[in-house]
């Protein structure tokens, strides 16, 4: 117990309280770095798996190709270079009745029913992890990496998955977008 009416009673408060938020700041940095030391291996830190693919039972860190999805991913990326238009490639797959993949998380109405929308299609399309590689801190991308931590900053490493789309189908639907 401290006499707060004291000032080394509220010197000792204020120490206490400084103490715990140390402890909590360095907690939070530690993660962040175990976070970031996984993806540089190329691995998942959490998320639900992507079109095309499952995560691994073995290693939840990984993703295996779901063989029945391949061909899907393949479509989607036919139909965006033929028609050049995200709203008419979610038409055309709507028309064939394809459909994204069941989530976990329906928090969204076009989530739940499993409709495609341009930005699905495009999420898609821009993902590098059809051609193998990890996106490292995402949100850092437009940030000036100069002034950012070591593991805070922007990367793209190979991830610890098979591709499913070549490298030039990819860059030429980047070109495209």
């Amino acid at each position: 117990q401290f006499d707060t009416s004291t000032p080394s009673g509220e010197m000792m408060i204020y120490n206490m309280i400084n103490l715990a938020q140390f402890e909590r700041k360095q907690t939070s940095e530690r993660v962040a770095q175990n976070f970031h030391s996984r993806a540089l291996r190329g691995l998942l830190n959490g998320c639900n798996p992507i079109l095309g693919y499952d995560k691994d039972p073995t290693n939840t860190g990984k993703l295996i190709v779901n063989k029945d999805e391949v061909t899907l991913v393949k479509k989607i990326f036919e139909t965006y270079l033929e028609t050049s238009s995200l709203s008419k490639t979610a038409t055309v797959l709507t028309e064939l009745g394809i459909k994204r993949k069941d989530i976990a998380s329906k928090a969204k109405v076009h989530a739940f029913d499993r409709r495609w929308t341009v930005g699905s299609i495009r999420n898609v399309l821009t993902n590098l992890a059809y051609i193998g590689k990890r996106e490292i801190n995402r949100g850092n991308k437009d940030k000036n990496q100069d002034h950012l931590k070591p593991w805070q900053k922007y990367q793209i490493v190979e991830a610890a998955w098979p591709s499913i789309i070549d490298e030039n189908t990819f860059q030429s639907t980047q070109h495209l977008l």
